[in-house]
């Protein structure tokens, strides 16, 4: 057999591909504890090595945890007070006279003949 797959490159990979489908294991009988420990055991020799990340982003998320307060506080006032800029810049006082001239001043002074 040996010789066999020396002597065919292609005998050689059809041999290694039933030998990879043999060492493949059976998972259709597993029972659903089974499942899970598979799934944990991967996923803490993943984290064996990648620990870092995974302290950085706990670390994000108890920071955005302790900071939504704060976030909905800012959403409720802006909530009330993006109406209230709405309304009075539609329908607000007019600005005086006076401020009106002192801004065509500005205006003539920092831009003369350009603007």
């Amino acid at each position: 057999m040996a010789k066999a797959r020396q002597l065919s490159p292609a005998f050689d990979a059809e041999c290694a591909a039933a030998e990879a489908e043999a060492e493949r294991v059976d998972v259709s009988g597993w029972t659903v504890r089974q499942h899970v420990m598979h799934g944990l055991g991967f996923a803490f020799g993943w984290l064996r090595t990648r620990w870092a990340p995974l302290v950085a982003f706990a670390t994000l998320m108890w920071i955005f945890v302790k900071l939504l307060p704060l976030m909905w506080m800012m959403v409720k006032a802006l909530a009330f007070l993006v109406p209230i800029w709405l309304i009075l810049s539609l329908a607000g006082p007019e600005p005086h006279p006076y401020q009106a001239y002192r801004y065509r001043q500005y205006r003539r002074r920092t831009y003369g003949e350009w603007w």
